[in-house]
């Protein structure tokens, strides 16, 4: 009798347990699609306008180095 019970809860577990992990695919897949998607754009815009603001930066640096000394 204990036997029949412990068998109908380890089947029971055992399709909770199956029912999980699709679900956990299946969000899986969900996520990885949505980063998938993303994560290459970042750096083709963040490069450029770094590189842009370096420039800007150093810009007054380049004009005082081209500038001769009247001194």
């Amino acid at each position: 009798m204990a036997d029949d019970t412990t068998r109908g809860e380890l089947a029971q577990l055992r399709a909770q347990f199956a029912a999980q992990q699709d679900e956990v695919a299946a969000l899986r897949r969900m996520v990885g699609a949505s980063t998938t998607r993303r994560s290459p754009r970042l750096p083709r815009r963040f490069l450029p306008l770094a590189l842009v603001a370096l420039l800007v930066a150093l810009l007054p640096v380049a004009t005082l180095a081209a500038t001769p000394s009247t001194t």
